[in-house]
């Protein structure tokens, strides 16, 4: 095969790999090609299960806020900060919030601060406003879940689950 006397440019660009380009002169037939890896980003491990897993893994709807998004969010409450992340929150009782996940109140839905449950089936009908006890600047990211999870939380997880983390900076003390 012939080639004609030109400069040709080859742009490789694959998902997951760093584009690449290369220019020849028409002498030559070959291209060789190099793809190196993106820099990777580490995976995000969701709460859904009992053990972590990353985030594409997991069946159901899972909405993650970072601590990144919380900051630049701007809410004044841990309610605001739901809302922001398209979350309902019935707000009432001097700007209370209570979180209503795919049509069920406070009581069928579930929030976990650290592990540890803040509310459960037992708890009056109707919209809890607890979710204003958390400070916005201790959280260091929050996972809502959406759907049943009662596989792993139980029965009060039938809406859903709200999964807070503190950041474990915000309670370390100094004393002088």
């Amino acid at each position: 095969m012939k080639l004609l006397k030109y400069s040709f440019a080859a742009l490789v660009a694959m998902q997951g790999y760093a584009a690449y380009a290369q220019d020849k002169k028409a002498d030559t037939a070959t291209i060789d090609l190099l793809l190196t890896d993106k820099q990777v980003l580490d995976d995000v491990t969701i709460s859904a299960n009992k053990v972590a897993e990353p985030r594409r893994n997991v069946a159901q709807q899972v909405v993650v806020l970072s601590q990144k998004a919380i900051a630049a969010s701007q809410s004044q409450t841990t309610a605001d900060l739901m809302s922001a992340a398209n979350i309902f929150v019935q707000k009432s009782q001097m700007g209370g919030g209570s979180p209503v996940l795919r049509g069920f109140e406070a009581n069928r839905v579930l929030m976990v601060v650290d592990g540890v449950r803040m509310n459960n089936i037992i708890y009056r009908a109707g919209h809890l406003q607890n979710i204003v006890t958390l400070d916005n600047a201790s959280l260091e990211r929050v996972e809502v879940l959406y759907g049943p999870s009662s596989n792993v939380y139980g029965s009060d997880a039938l809406g859903g689950v709200i999964s807070f983390t503190l950041s474990a900076l915000y309670f370390h003390l100094r004393v002088n």
